[in-house]
């Protein structure tokens, strides 16, 4: 199956590239020192990040069992709605394929957000040690 199937997940499966290329930009930055994250903040984002991941873990969960043939019998016709349901759930353009391409992203920023942490905690201990030298 693969002409309408891919008509299903295409939009989705697009949206997930950009949000990919986009986490891909964030770390990047956040590895060339652009900016940082107080580890007050960076401890908010991560438990909403992690928040979020859980629910992603609880997804597949729920993909895993829709993933299983759908009992519609054995003619003709049934078979090619039983591929055609698998194809949406588990295909190239699946959801299951977009919500593993979201985690991934999400995996990213995560570690973006702790690099971005550790330029922060750099800086500011950077910034202390100028502040003690100077009242010398």
């Amino acid at each position: 199956m693969t002409g309408d199937t891919r008509a299903i997940g295409s939009g989705l499966a697009a949206q997930t590239s950009q949000f990919q290329q986009g986490a891909q930009r964030f770390v990047d930055t956040a590895k060339a020192g652009g900016f940082g994250i107080s580890d007050n903040a960076g401890k908010a984002m991560l438990t909403a990040l992690h928040s979020v991941l859980d629910g992603l873990d609880a997804a597949r969960e729920t993909q895993r069992l829709i993933q299983q043939d759908t009992k519609l019998g054995t003619s003709p016709d049934a078979q090619v709605i039983i591929a055609f349901n698998k194809d949406v759930v588990v295909g190239d353009n699946s959801a299951a394929t977009s919500l593993q391409g979201l985690r991934d992203a999400l995996t990213q920023i995560e570690a973006g957000i702790n690099e971005a942490m550790r330029h922060y905690r750099n800086t500011d201990d950077d910034n202390a040690s100028g502040v003690t030298k100077a009242s010398r």
